[in-house]
C-alpha cells in the first residue's frame, strides 16, 4: 500500500509541475520580470551621483532609493537614470528603482566616504 501511495504522489507531482509549466508558458508568466530591472550601477566621477543602467524605467520619473533614502533624479529615461546620492548614503548600500509602485531588483553598491569626509 505504501508503494502504491508513493507512486501516486510522484505521478501527481509530475502532473502538477507539467501543468504549472504549461500555464506559465501559455500566460507568459514565467521568465524575465515585468517591472523595472537594474543591470548595472556606476559611480559618476567628480559628482556625488550614480548612473543606473537597466530596463523598463519608463519615461516619467518614478522613485529611486539609495541605502533606503530617496535619491533625486537628474536624468530619467527608459534605460538610464542618473541620481544624486543622498548625503546620508555611504558604505555598502542597496539601490532600488520603483516605477508605478513596482520595485526593481536591488543592486548593492559601495559608496566611498561620508559627506563629512568630502567623499
Amino acid at each position: 500500500m505504501f508503494q502504491l501511495l508513493r507512486r501516486h504522489t510522484q505521478l501527481s507531482r509530475r502532473r502538477a509541475v507539467g501543468a504549472t509549466l504549461l500555464v506559465c508558458v501559455a500566460l507568459g508568466a514565467c521568465g524575465e520580470p515585468r517591472g523595472p530591472w537594474i543591470d548595472e550601477v556606476l559611480a559618476v566621477d567628480h559628482e556625488r551621483a550614480l548612473d543606473i543602467l537597466g530596463r523598463r524605467f519608463g519615461d516619467a520619473p518614478g522613485h529611486v532609493a539609495v541605502g533606503g533614502r530617496a535619491a533625486a533624479p537628474l536624468i530619467w529615461s527608459p534605460s538610464r537614470l542618473r541620481v544624486r546620492v543622498p548625503a546620508s548614503a555611504w558604505g555598502a548600500v542597496l539601490v532600488v528603482v520603483t516605477v508605478g509602485g513596482t520595485p526593481s531588483n536591488a543592486v548593492e553598491m559601495s559608496i566611498d566616504g561620508s559627506p563629512a569626509d568630502g567623499g
